[in-house]
């Protein structure tokens, strides 16, 4: 979810517990709204920028992917990536309907722009990682 409140919650522990034990001993609901809106607001902000740059993120690999051949299945399976970051040959395959050996020089095409890492270190049964999809994700901008 984009909209992560426990991050907030975390972020801000006492606080939390502080206003949770101050509505139940002293019915202060008020400041406890108060607390939790406040957490809404700040990470809708936080929302809002991940999208930014998950949308600028996308824009750029589309870039440079409009000259390549197969461009129309490159983008399949750009778009799935954004859906799931970490994905296997078989993975892509499936979701972009073509032959293992097209979905394997696909995955080599994204490992080669830099998109793609291998993350198994194996030869077969391999998977691959979106690392600046998913540090947007996570908010490591």
């Amino acid at each position: 979810p984009l909209l992560y409140l426990s991050a907030y919650f975390e972020a801000n522990r006492q606080e939390y517990y502080d206003r949770l034990l101050a509505v139940c001993q002293q019915g202060k609901w008020e400041d406890w709204l108060y607390f939790f809106l406040m957490g809404v607001s700040t990470q809708s902000l936080d929302a809002v920028q991940r999208i930014t740059h998950l949308q600028a993120l996308y824009q750029a690999y589309a870039e440079l992917l409009q000259f390549e051949r197969a461009t129309e299945r490159l983008m399949e399976v750009l778009s799935l990536l954004f859906q799931r970051p970490i994905v296997t040959i078989r993975q892509v395959e499936t979701a972009v309907s073509v032959p293992y050996r097209s979905a394997s020089r696909y995955v080599e095409k994204f490992v080669q722009l830099g998109i793609l890492r291998e993350i198994t270190g194996q030869a077969r049964n391999r998977i691959f990682r979106a690392d600046q999809i998913l540090f947007t994700i996570e908010g490591q901008l």
